[in-house]
């Protein structure tokens, strides 16, 4: 049955993604939030080039995509959830819970030490964000984010339509949450509620650091604020807010051979520890 439902389901994953980057580009053209600083032909064209090297990478690197492995844990009885028995629907709704509070962990290991954080730290480079920042991850960034998401998939058993349900939510919500997109404060109060909202993701990209450290969320807003990491509003507003780090700010920085190799600069070591809490 789960097998049936995903094969109908792919087609709409599929389009799904191109989809959501139509229309929040869309959002973008008529409600942008701040004026770009930067050339908008060289980030585009680098941070997307940058995505299809990190996609490739992981795709040679790792064949196994998650959504296979959870169908073959499935089959094989491997995993918490499995283990359970439970019915399918409670299941998928805890499969769901799970994998975002996992992803919302993860993003503060990256911030939290210096080997994860040297190659999370290219995504923080970006001087504006619009929807392509949301693809704008160092390879091994995403060939570790993906072994990580294979663990837990075996761990915890996930029901393969949990992990493609949670895929699609997942870059949906990022494209929209790391959009230049201008929301009325009360429909961002309503918003931010149940998902992560451009306002609350920009927070996370503030140079300032007790900024940067916050606002983990990858979906949901729930973890952030029960685990105290929940910021509002920026300290300077939405306008008069610093985006970036303090190192990486020239324009060459914007470019995608720069970006594959500053995580193994020197600067990096030297002066991370001044932009996250890392060890």
């Amino acid at each position: 049955m789960e097998k049936e439902l995903i094969s109908n389901f792919a087609p709409f994953a599929f389009y799904s993604y191109y989809s959501v980057i139509a229309i929040v580009f869309i959002g973008e053209v008529l409600w942008e939030k701040r004026p770009l600083q930067q050339s908008f032909s060289i980030r585009w064209l680098n941070n997307i080039g940058l995505e299809f090297v990190s996609s490739y990478a992981v795709r040679w690197l790792i064949p196994v995509v998650a959504m296979d492995l959870a169908l073959r844990c499935s089959e094989q009885n491997v995993g918490v959830l499995n283990l359970l028995n439970m019915p399918l629907l409670i299941s998928l709704v805890l499969g769901l819970l799970a994998l975002d509070a996992w992803e919302y962990w993860l993003h503060r290991l990256f911030h939290r030490y210096l080997f994860l954080w040297r190659f999370h730290l290219i995504h923080h480079s970006d001087l504006d964000l619009d929807f392509t920042t949301h693809v704008r991850h160092h390879p091994l960034e995403s060939l570790l984010g993906q072994l990580f998401m294979l663990l837990f998939v075996v761990l915890m058993g996930l029901p393969a339509l949990a992990v493609m349900f949670y895929s699609v939510a997942a870059f949906s919500v990022s494209f929209f949450a790391h959009s230049n997109i201008s929301l009325p404060a009360k429909l961002d109060s309503v918003l931010r509620c149940f998902i992560i909202t451009p306002d609350m993701h920009r927070v996370h990209h503030s140079i300032d650091k007790p900024e940067t450290n916050s606002n983990y969320g990858m979906v949901f807003p729930w973890w952030d604020k029960i685990f105290g990491t929940y910021v509002a509003q920026p300290a300077k507003g939405h306008l008069g807010m610093v985006l970036g780090l303090d190192r990486f700010r020239s324009r060459r920085d914007l470019f995608i051979d720069r970006m594959l190799v500053v995580p193994f600069t020197k600067e990096v070591t030297q002066r991370a520890k001044s932009v996250a809490d890392v060890e």
